[in-house]
């Protein structure tokens, strides 16, 4: 009993963990400590791998949304940039067709003038002038008679002196002229249709032009509000360019900290699975020395028996 004694002092001066000596009610059982090992193991190991998995997740999530919000960013600009061009478009057709549409308006507009001044001048050649040569033709016989009077009265003075000799008398000269005009009032008449037509002609001309330049000014019309739609769209590709640059910004800098703050909390979660751990593996040792001495105890000699 002494030698015992005596292993246990060495025993305990040598820093080992004096095995328990009965079931006190600080002692755990085998299977709790057991379990505290274990758990604290997986629970070192779990919260170490989560972490790492979390923070790669988290980095390869932030990565895959910033290309994401890149991609964004640069089709965005591309619209920026195609609306830009179709606003200067836009513009240079507007301007254009608003050209085009004072031409027209001013074709049309000369186009109803004339019109107007061959309708006039239509009555004068069809009516007025022919009529006033068929006046002048209802006038030529009696004219044609007093020529003849007069030429017969000069050729009766002859005898006085008078030269008079002319090469075709007056009357037959007036008798041309007749046949001649005789033949413009029927000629003038006869251009009556292809001159109503010419003026219908125009009038046509004028009404369509008329109609393209209200056409052509509806198109300039859509064309500004055309405009305005694209202004805004192009004002909401700005906003939203800088929008998603804001947020790729902050989407890098809140998966930094998350990152951050995952692996301090499974470190923290690693450090406090340490402790029933620790606590595990002391009582495991005090079994096991326990577990030793026992061993110790069957195998030893029995004591000798004392002599008086």
């Amino acid at each position: 009993m002494a030698d015992h004694v005596h292993d246990l002092d060495e025993h305990d001066h040598h820093g080992a963990v004096p095995p328990p000596t009965g079931a006190g009610p600080w002692e755990l059982p085998r299977w709790l400590a057991i379990t505290w090992v274990a758990g604290g193991a997986i629970g070192i190991i779990a919260s170490l791998v989560g972490g790492i998995v979390g923070v790669s997740f988290i980095g390869n999530a932030t990565d895959a949304s910033v290309e994401a919000l890149a991609l964004s960013e640069t089709v965005l600009a591309g619209v920026e940039d195609t609306t830009a061009v179709l606003d200067t478009t836009f513009t240079d057709v507007a301007e254009t067709l608003t050209t085009v549409q004072g031409s027209v308006t001013d074709a049309s507009d000369a186009m109803g003038q004339v019109g107007t001044t061959l309708d006039d001048l239509t009555v004068l050649v069809t009516e007025d002038v022919p009529d006033s040569l068929d006046a002048v033709n209802a006038a030529m016989p009696q004219l044609i008679q007093t020529a003849g009077v007069i030429d017969s009265t000069f050729n009766a003075l002859s005898f006085l002196g008078v030269d008079y000799n002319p090469g075709t008398p007056l009357d037959e000269s007036l008798v041309a002229v007749q046949d001649q005009l005789a033949e413009i009032p029927p000629n003038l008449r006869s251009q009556r249709e292809g001159l109503d037509d010419v003026a219908v002609r125009l009038e046509d001309l004028a009404g369509q032009g008329d109609d393209i330049a209200g056409d052509l000014d509806t198109i300039t019309t859509d064309l500004v509000a055309s405009r305005d739609v694209i202004e805004d769209y192009r004002t909401t590709a700005t906003e939203a360019g800088l929008l998603v640059d804001d947020l790729s910004a902050r989407l890098v800098s809140q998966s930094r900290v998350a990152r951050t703050v995952l692996a301090l909390l499974a470190l923290t979660v690693a450090i406090g699975q340490t402790v029933p751990l620790l606590l595990g593996l002391q009582a495991l040792q005090r079994f096991r020395a326990r577990d030793d001495l026992d061993e110790r105890d069957d195998v030893a000699p029995p004591p000798a028996p004392v002599r008086a």
